[in-house]
């Protein structure tokens, strides 16, 4: 059984790094990921929506505070860190930089499919 706290830690260092092209080490091709404001249906289209939020806020760093694995289904809990200082798209049209530091919680449900992860619910 892949070790899901591991992986994810792979899978944020690749992001936090902007490290894209290794982004389908950890993740399937087809991956999904369903997040408040956007779902995505790909590892390319995870990287792209990532790279508008490395943009916004370069310095932002995810770390992880707990995960519970059961199986291939997994659960992450963490905070995402950095400053504001690009402007991030939203649904309702972009969020001007604001220069300040901000930190946000996530928790994350997750799925495992051979030595990748297939799917993210945040």
């Amino acid at each position: 059984m892949t070790d899901a706290r591991a992986l994810v830690e792979r899978m944020f260092d690749i992001l936090d790094n902007q490290r894209y092209g290794e982004l389908t080490t950890v993740v399937t091709e087809d991956a999904v990921k369903v997040e408040p404001q956007v779902t995505t249906h790909s590892a390319a289209e995870w990287a792209e929506n990532h790279k508008a939020w490395a943009a916004a806020v370069p310095d932002g760093r995810h770390t992880i505070t707990r995960c519970v694995q059961d199986g291939d289904d997994a659960a992450v809990e963490g905070y995402f860190r950095g400053t504001h200082t690009g402007p991030l798209p939203s649904p309702q049209g972009p969020i001007p930089a604001t220069g300040r530091q901000f930190e946000l919680s996530f928790c994350g449900l997750g799925r495992v499919r051979g030595e990748r992860i297939s799917e993210v619910h945040v």
